[in-house]
């Protein structure tokens, strides 16, 4: 046997010698339905090319500095994985993550170009799913597997710059939710992407884009209460 055959051996035992761990260690970790969204940063690799390493790394974590702020005021919302330009959140339920998106996206259309350039606006995508995932009990950080986040995987690739995108699911559990939205926020049509836009996914992945009217958002009064909680100034101490 030659040591690289060897080598090959060794690696292969250590993976196989696991599996029965791995498959217990799944069966243990629960099952959690939540709403998933992956939000990114549009054309960060382009603009790390050709505005240098520094400016990319600022652009990305002015990206970061936005989702955290934006969501900061939910505290059911999770935000459990980066992934460089990229980041992963969580929620029970879909009201505080569709505002929170809604604040992400307004404020990246807001910094267009002050946080980019005209050849590279700052612009985000977002995608919302639903469903259960496994919340991986054996890793060190939160963490979650399932079909449910590779459809938000999917659908962000479809999304156009400052878009949301919500699954076809997501959206008909919350038709009544959704419709408080309805001073600003529309959804159009069922639409199903491409077994390319899919990456060949078994099972069709269908979502409806939300089309957001920016001044009439701004214009909006209700809803986002815990911005507005956190927002309002307390009562003033009195004076000794």
């Amino acid at each position: 046997m030659t040591p690289n055959s060897y080598y090959l051996l060794r690696i292969q035992a250590d993976v196989i010698s696991r599996r029965d761990e791995l498959l217990q260690a799944f069966e243990l970790s629960p099952d959690e339905s939540n709403y998933w969204a992956f939000v990114d940063l549009v054309g960060s690799s382009n603009y790390r090319l050709t505005r240098g390493a520094q400016e990319g790394y600022v652009r990305g974590e002015e990206f970061y500095g936005l989702v955290y702020s934006a969501i900061g005021p939910y505290r059911e919302i999770e935000a459990f994985k980066e992934l460089g330009d990229g980041v992963l959140l969580s929620c029970k339920n879909l009201r505080p993550l569709f505002e929170s998106c809604l604040l992400v996206v307004q404020t990246a259309d807001n910094l267009a170009e002050v946080a980019g350039t005209k050849a590279f606006p700052f612009a985000v995508r977002v995608s919302i799913s639903y469903g259960a995932c496994k919340r991986l009990r054996m890793r060190e950080l939160p963490d979650y597997i399932g079909s449910p986040i590779d459809e938000a995987a999917r659908l962000n690739g479809a999304a156009k710059p400052n878009e949301i995108l919500i699954s076809h699911g997501a959206h008909q559990l919350n038709s009544q939710v959704l419709s408080d939205f309805a001073d600003f926020a529309t959804f159009g049509a069922v639409e199903q992407l491409s077994p390319q836009q899919s990456k060949n996914m078994v099972t069709p992945v269908r979502y409806r884009r939300a089309l957001i009217d920016g001044d009439a958002f701004r214009r909006h009064e209700g809803g986002f209460a815990p911005w507005r909680s956190f927002a309002e100034p307390g009562p003033a101490s009195e004076s000794p």
